[in-house]
């Protein structure tokens, strides 16, 4: 088996979905009031992919009574792992792993030792062949444990793919980047793709198997029209059964950390907001909404099930989405006017999309691209139609075999999603853990020197001047502590 990965996460543990889940536990083995999403106090046993982690026992001052536990764990699960295939169709098992022992005693003074010492378990596991996450729910840890991280290269993503994620992450630094949503993104969370979100709706609508094969060849807004006919319940209830989930997956989380303002989604599910919101950045949704300068927004042009308003799936609902929704359109058209934007798990096929651009590439005068679309499989003639508009970058060749489509899907969305991570690292520009001692342990002979120049600057002698103030939010910013 070629080499894992370690993934690491800003967000809430308890929410992601993954096969397995490591949870710390005190020494009578009794999880804090946080974990009780997962580990309900009340269940006896634990549930399926819930591995208990004794981190009150052992040196409360030592790294290595925590990741000695961290790594006896991870043997136990790689071993179990074995007799069951991975969930949500990965190519590979995904662990998570929160960042255990930080909160004890001594251990809490020495975070950047702790982190250091699991990410090198970590590495150790994947090096094995296992796919696994770090999640931290802190912003400085994430700044801290991507710190760590700089100057490896243990991502065997190819040269051009690795120049392309740093262009990303150097125009999400710059807030040049936005993002537009597919659902090939929730997959990651166990969702379905559009014409399995079809397949499930006629099997709601008890429609006969040699009808649904008819169906499918249709296109997918008449087939979805035919559907609604059919179905006992409203398209909106069908829809919120078939697309019912609270975890998001990897991918929301891996592009929730890029600091970036502006968002819009073809989506119906909430799972991106779940991710924004575990990392303290809570979006405004348009157009239910107001959007607020000190919080990102996030368009859902086809609606949102979580209010059951404004869905668009079928042939009416397009026919009637240019005049009812035309300034949502025009949301989409503007940034594609002035940022680069981010296609994720979008098949850049929608109709309603392929008119707004068509009107933006009627108007523009330069020759500037306009984002950047990722694909699972290579499609050459949509790649053609899009030259010197959008770069196109694609993570698998359409195997020649049709039966080996779905393991060569899953390979290429494991690949996507390392290749977020990229991003996510090198988008990450937090200082907060610099003029933290807790992670002192990180740094380099020149950082200790900087960090030692710039606690200088608390003795300005005017702390409540224009330029005091400007001073005491850069220490704050650099992770200054009272």
């Amino acid at each position: 088996m070629t080499r894992g990965h370690v993934f690491v996460v800003h967000g809430d543990l308890t929410q992601l979905a993954c096969d397995d889940v490591v949870v710390p536990t005190d020494s009578a083995g009794q999880v804090s009031p946080n974990w009780h999403r997962l580990v309900p106090r009340d269940r006896e046993p634990w549930g399926e992919g819930i591995w208990p982690l004794d981190a009150g026992s052992g040196s409360p001052w030592a790294a290595s009574s925590y990741t000695a536990a961290v790594r006896d764990v991870l043997d136990a699960v790689a071993a179990d792992q074995r007799g069951r295939p991975p969930r949500r169709g990965r190519s590979r098992h995904l662990t998570a792993v929160p960042l255990v022992g930080a909160g004890r005693g001594d251990a809490g003074s020495r975070r950047g030792d702790v982190i250091a010492a699991v990410l090198e378990v970590l590495e150790a596991h994947a090096d094995a062949g296992h796919d696994v996450a770090l999640v931290l729910r802190s912003a400085r840890d994430h700044a801290a444990a991507q710190h760590v991280r700089r100057g490896r290269s243990q991502h065997r993503l190819t040269p051009a793919e690795v120049a392309t994620a740093e262009d990303l992450a150097q125009r999400a630094r710059v807030n040049e980047l936005a993002l537009f949503l597919g659902a090939g993104v929730s997959m990651s969370a166990g969702l379905p793709s559009w014409s399995m979100l079809l397949d499930q709706l006629a099997r709601r609508a008890e429609i006969p198997a040699a009808d649904v094969a008819e169906l499918r060849l249709l296109p997918a807004q008449d087939a979805a029209m035919l559907i609604e006919r059919l179905l006992r319940e409203p398209l909106e209830d069908a829809l919120a059964a078939v697309l019912s989930t609270h975890r998001y997956g990897l991918s929301h989380a891996l592009l929730a950390a890029l600091p970036m303002w502006e968002a819009a989604t073809t989506n119906y599910d909430d799972l991106f907001e779940r991710a924004l919101a575990a990392v303290g950045r809570a979006p405004a949704v348009l157009p239910f909404e107001p959007v607020r300068a000190d919080r990102p927004y996030l368009l859902k042009l086809h609606g949102d099930l979580a209010r059951r308003r404004n869905v668009v799936l079928t042939r009416d609902h397009y026919l009637r989405f240019e005049g009812a929704q035309g300034a949502l359109a025009g949301v989409v058209q503007g940034l594609l006017m002035t940022r680069h934007v981010l296609f994720a798990g979008f098949s850049l096929a929608d109709e309603n999309f392929l008119h707004l651009a068509d009107e933006v590439r009627r108007v523009r005068e330069d020759d500037r691209v306009l984002g950047t679309a990722l694909a699972l499989l290579d499609e050459p003639l949509r790649r053609r139609m899009w030259e010197g508009e959008l770069r196109y970058q694609a993570f698998a060749e359409r195997p020649d075999d049709p039966a080996r489509t779905d393991a060569v899907v899953a390979d290429a969305a494991r690949r996507m999603e390392i290749f977020l991570d990229l991003v996510a690292h090198h988008a990450t520009d937090d200082a907060s853990f610099l003029l933290d001692d807790r992670y002192q342990h990180l740094l380099t002979p020149d950082e200790r020197a900087f960090t030692g120049a710039v606690t200088k600057l608390r003795d300005f002698p005017s702390p409540g001047s224009v330029a005091g103030r400007r001073v005491e939010a850069l220490l704050h910013e650099l992770g200054m502590r009272p």
